[in-house]
């Protein structure tokens, strides 16, 4: 989606957009002038590298066409479990430590799979972006 802030406004590509409460919802994709392209985290070509509330769990959550998260590349060792928050962890150096990105649902554990994997609830739905905030550096 498009939002009314560009480059005169400090905007670049890459800064993250939250909501009130810290809720990461995405990152600017695209910059003009006046106004800006806005990737989800829901996109299927977003990528955020996210880590539990506890510490106890890494991984990247990607964007999926049902608007729900897939978090993957989660180590075998790592305790995951169901309601665990998820958090950005800043790894991917695209969007800082620490906003909140979405609850662990079902998890998968194949013997056979070298990562665990979940379905991730995000903390946003589209009727929520009526006001976002850009973090500009």
């Amino acid at each position: 989606f498009m939002i009314d802030k560009g480059f005169r406004d400090g905007v670049e590509i890459g800064n993250g957009i939250i909501l009130s409460g810290n809720v990461l919802v995405g990152k600017v994709k695209d910059v003009l002038e006046k106004e800006s392209r806005v990737m989800l985290i829901t996109s299927t070509q977003s990528r955020v590298t996210v880590a539990s509330e506890d510490g106890k769990a890494r991984g990247v959550v990607v964007g999926s066409a049902s608007g729900f998260l897939n978090l993957d590349l989660v180590l075998k060792d790592d305790e995951l479990i169901s309601g665990q928050i998820l958090l950005s962890s800043g790894l991917d150096g695209a969007v800082a430590r620490g906003f909140l990105v979405g609850e662990v649902g079902e998890i998968t554990n194949e013997d056979s799979a070298p990562f665990k994997k979940a379905a991730v609830r995000p903390f946003f739905s589209l009727r929520d972006l009526k006001q976002i905030f850009v973090l500009v550096k």
